[in-house]
């Protein structure tokens, strides 16, 4: 509708126009000038909220002016929409609830704290409407409560445990109960094994029993007890010292001499002992690598016939040279300042492919349980396993690194190792092929001049009291779990190893609550040091820091 006055014409502007161009036409012919327009629309104004306190969940009312309404004159409210920290929330309204001054809509269950705007039909937005979110409580369930474990069971025949709430909730279920009624049962300081009588002693020396545990006790871990021990048998084959009489190989005389024994220290009270062959005029040394494990180099003590005492008076120190990687095999060099010229045992012609079964075998060195003297054994080739031979010979702790031949005399292998079965037991032996095969392709531990190098050695062997050897601590070095046909662990291995060298020792844990445990001289087993002056005053002069993961390698004794 237009309203023509002579200086002015009234009209209604469309409400769909926001900005253009506005002229008069006279007729077709004559026209005004164009003058540019901008129709303001007064923008959205929120002014309060009801309810004041908001819950999420909750209906929401904003009151103000100028919001427009949905359908006005026809026109869709395509831009209408209702923000919540700047969030549109336009599905939770409705256009029955949408009016020029208030607007209606459900605040959303994830929404928080913050502001409110609403955005009018041509995309206007009002001003932020600060608001605080009030989050609703619930009644505590079950699951709302978080309780820590029951304590030991107390004298008094009860136990304590502490729970917390872990949610905001109010009222519901109530604290679960942190005491309760419990059956008390006094410590206790061993567990009880029963054993039954032990079995015929074998043709190998060797009896056993079963053993089980009746009682196991809570605070306390006991050692199973043996259930095997040496014994002696109408049929066990004895070891006999070599004579120039009884002649078993060719030549033997050059074997005795060849033949070493190796005292190896830690420290300057224990040492390993072992065996070992020279194997050329200067003083290289075969050995196994179990003997010299964990030490800097050995001392060596030679005889000159079977009846010899080993003489260790003139000091000979032999250095690691070689170690295998793979093999348990070493090789020492000795230091010989003088040049001496040593009997010795060539072994590089050696082959361990062309023996027959049945084959005697003899070897050479010094068991621990047999005296100190050069001690032979002789028995069958049985077979092999791997990179070993098994003989029927009987192979003794301290036999390990020394040498095994045939008859005519041939180099055949280094005694290693035991495997012990329910009535016998088969002495394995690494082959001379691979002892070959290693000493070829393997590089020296250190490079060595003419003059040698012993920087890498301890002053232990250079000091130590040669008229005391006979008072250290000897311990036999653990056989190589390698040639035991996996009837043992490395781990095992290890740890019977460890706990010959720590016999004697008061050991202090340096893990949990730093127990202190006293290991027997004799029988290597471990013992709880219970509270007293006296065992702190004893761990305060003699005892080895030692962690959990050792000390569990060691079999536990009873005091």
């Amino acid at each position: 509708m237009i309203f023509l006055f002579p200086l002015s014409i009234s009209f209604t502007m469309p409400r769909n126009v926001i900005s253009g161009v506005i002229m008069v036409y006279i007729n077709e012919s004559h026209e005004s000038n164009p003058v540019d327009f901008t129709f303001i629309n007064p923008l959205p104004q929120i002014t309060s909220i009801s309810p004041e306190i908001i819950y999420p969940g909750t209906e929401i009312t904003l009151i103000g002016n100028n919001f427009g309404t949905y359908g006005d004159y026809g026109i869709s409210c395509a831009l209408c929409k209702v923000k919540v920290n700047n969030t549109s929330i336009t599905s939770y309204i409705y256009s029955s609830d949408w009016s020029d001054t208030s607007i209606s809509f459900t605040m959303p269950y994830n929404a928080t704290s913050g502001y409110i705007t609403v955005v009018d039909k041509n995309g206007y937005e009002s001003n932020k409407f600060n608001f605080t979110l009030t989050p609703k409580v619930s009644s505590c369930i079950t699951s709302d409560w978080s309780c820590g474990s029951w304590s030991a069971c107390s004298s008094s025949g009860s136990q304590n445990r502490t729970c917390s709430k872990i949610s905001g909730c109010s009222g519901g279920v109530s604290s679960p109960a942190t005491t309760q009624s419990c059956t008390y049962t006094p410590a206790c300081s061993a567990d009880t094994w029963q054993c039954g009588s032990w079995g015929t002693c074998s043709p190998q020396g060797i009896q056993t029993r079963s053993c089980n545990k009746t009682y196991d006790c809570p605070s306390a871990e006991t050692a199973a007890p043996a259930t095997s021990q040496y014994c002696e048998s109408s049929y066990q084959q004895n070891y006999q010292t070599p004579s120039a009489d009884f002649d078993i190989v060719t030549n033997q005389d050059t074997i005795i001499k060849a033949t070493v024994k190796l005292i190896c220290p830690v420290s300057s009270t224990m040492a390993s002992q072992g065996s070992g062959t020279v194997i050329n005029s200067t003083g290289l040394i075969l050995t196994n690598k179990h003997v010299i494990d964990g030490t800097s180099g050995c001392l060596v003590g030679f005889i000159d016939d079977y009846d010899d005492e080993p003489y260790f008076g003139d000091r000979q120190i032999a250095d690691i040279y070689k170690i295998s990687s793979d093999a348990d095999v070493a090789v020492l060099k000795l230091r010989n300042p003088s040049n001496t010229t040593l009997a010795s045992i060539n072994i590089s012609q050696s082959n361990s492919g062309n023996i027959k079964l049945g084959e005697i075998l003899t070897t050479y060195g010094y068991p621990a349980k047999f005296g100190t003297k050069i001690t032979y054994t002789s028995g069958d080739f049985s077979g092999v396993d791997g990179s070993y031979l098994k003989t029927t010979a009987i192979i003794e702790h301290g036999n390990s690194g020394g040498g095994a031949y045939l008859k005519n005399g041939t180099f055949i292998g280094i005694p290693t190792a035991v495997v012990k079965g329910s009535l016998n037991s088969m002495g394995y032996l690494l082959s001379v092929s691979k002892v070959n095969s290693w000493l070829g392709n393997s590089p020296i531990v250190y490079n060595s001049d003419s003059s040698n190098n012993y920087s890498r050695v301890s002053s232990i062997l250079e000091n130590i009291d040669l008229n005391t050897l006979n008072t250290l601590d000897l311990y036999i070095a653990e056989d190589s779990s390698t040639a035991q046909s996996n009837s043992t662990t490395n781990n095992s291995s290890v740890g019977k190893n460890l706990q010959s060298r720590v016999k004697g020792y008061i050991l202090l844990q340096v893990e949990s609550h730093g127990e202190a445990w006293y290991v027997n001289p004799k029988t290597g087993y471990r013992h709880y040091m219970k509270d007293g002056a006296a065992a702190y005053s004893l761990m305060r002069f003699y005892s080895l820091g030692i962690t959990n993961a050792d000390l569990e390698k060691i079999s536990v004794g009873e005091l």
